[in-house]
């Protein structure tokens, strides 16, 4: 019998993916990357259009109408544009009744998060700079973590044209 996953569609964000080991629900904070259009599959048997929000935490996420005047409310900002960089606390809400049935679904906390303290990725970046291989280039880059690898990509690419 197949993993349950495979019936889950993998390129949106679901409540499964708010499960820890032992099988219960965890929160996590997010920064919006952008808010945009995608058509999906109602479940009817049709498609319809429906507004995602993408993070680079975690894959994209159906924005439903509760959870966007909840970043409405937080925000301030009717724009979608807008909230480009401000950071919210997604959680399972269980047992929402929704089509008929019971759901645990995703919610924005109705909670501000702070902006994130600026990382500063100085060392990481000037050991790019002092590679002076394009093996040695990717020694280091494999080397740092996911947050220091999209911290320094721009230095990165900047070597290995020069490198090359």
């Amino acid at each position: 019998m197949p993993h349950f996953r495979e019936f889950i569609d993998p390129n949106f964000l679901c409540n499964l993916d708010f499960m820890d080991d032992r099988g219960n629900y965890i929160s996590k904070v997010v920064t919006i990357k952008s808010v945009t259009k995608e058509e999906i599959h109602n479940g009817k048997g049709g498609k319809e259009t429906v507004a995602t929000v993408n993070t680079d935490e975690t894959k994209p996420f159906v924005l439903s109408k509760t959870n966007m005047k909840t970043i409405v409310r937080l925000t301030r900002k009717p724009n979608t544009d807008d909230w480009t960089g401000d950071r919210i606390e997604l959680y399972i809400a269980e047992g929402i009744k929704a089509f008929g049935n019971l759901h645990d679904v995703i919610r924005v906390r109705n909670k501000h998060i702070a902006p994130a303290e600026p990382v500063d990725y100085t060392m990481q970046r000037e050991a790019l700079r002092a590679c002076t291989t394009i093996e040695d280039l990717q020694r280091v880059y494999i080397a740092m973590t996911a947050a220091e690898k999209s911290g320094c990509l721009d230095v990165k690419d900047e070597m290995k044209t020069k490198l090359q």
